[in-house]
C-alpha cells in the first residue's frame, strides 16, 4: 500500500504541475492576442508568430489540464444515463467508464507517440516563417495521454477498494 501511495503522490503532483502550467499558458495565450489585436488594429504591425504559437499553445492547455481535471472528476461526463442508476450500478458503470477511458488513453498514447516519433524522424516543421519543429506540439498528446491514463488506472484501483468496502464510488 505504501508504494501505491507513493505512486498515488507523484502522479498527482505531476498531474497538478502541468495544471498550473496549464493556466500560466492560457494567461500566456490571452496576452499574446491582446498584444498582437493592440499591433494590428492600432499600429497596424502585427506580429509574424502570435497564430503559430497560441495554436501550439492551446495544444499543450488542452494535453496537460486533462489529467488534473480528471482527477478531481471535473471533466465533461454525459451523466443523464449515469445518475439514473441504482447507487451500486452507478459504481460499476463509473469503473467500466474508467476501463474505457484507459483503453482509450492506451491508443492515444500508441498512435500519438508514433505520430511524435514520425514528424520528429523526417524532422517535419510547421510550414510557416518561425518553422516549428512539428514534434513539439505533437510531443504533448502521448504526454498528456500517458498522465490521464495514470489517473484512470489509479481512479479504478480507488474505486474497486472504495465498493468493496462498500462505500461506493466517490463522485
Amino acid at each position: 500500500m505504501k508504494v501505491l501511495a507513493m505512486f498515488r503522490r507523484v502522479v498527482n503532483g505531476v498531474s497538478k504541475a502541468f495544471y498550473v502550467t496549464s493556466m500560466v499558458v492560457t494567461f500566456s495565450i490571452a496576452a499574446i492576442v491582446f498584444c498582437n489585436v493592440i499591433l494590428r488594429y492600432i499600429f497596424n504591425r502585427p506580429t509574424f508568430w502570435s497564430e503559430e504559437v497560441t495554436s501550439i499553445m492551446l495544444v499543450v492547455v488542452t494535453f496537460l489540464a486533462i489529467a488534473e481535471l480528471s482527477r478531481q472528476r471535473r471533466h465533461i461526463k454525459f451523466s443523464l444515463l449515469l445518475d439514473k442508476l441504482p447507487l451500486g450500478k452507478h459504481d460499476v458503470a463509473e469503473i467500466l467508464i474508467s476501463v474505457l477511458g484507459l483503453i482509450f488513453c492506451s491508443a492515444l498514447i500508441w498512435q500519438g507517440g508514433m505520430a511524435t516519433h514520425m514528424v520528429y524522424v523526417k524532422d517535419m516543421c510547421m510550414p510557416s516563417l518561425l518553422r516549428t519543429p512539428l514534434f513539439i506540439p505533437y510531443l504533448f498528446l502521448p504526454l498528456g495521454a500517458t498522465l490521464l491514463a495514470l489517473q484512470f488506472l489509479m481512479r479504478i484501483v480507488e474505486d474497486i477498494q472504495h465498493l468493496m468496502k462498500g462505500r461506493g464510488v466517490e463522485h
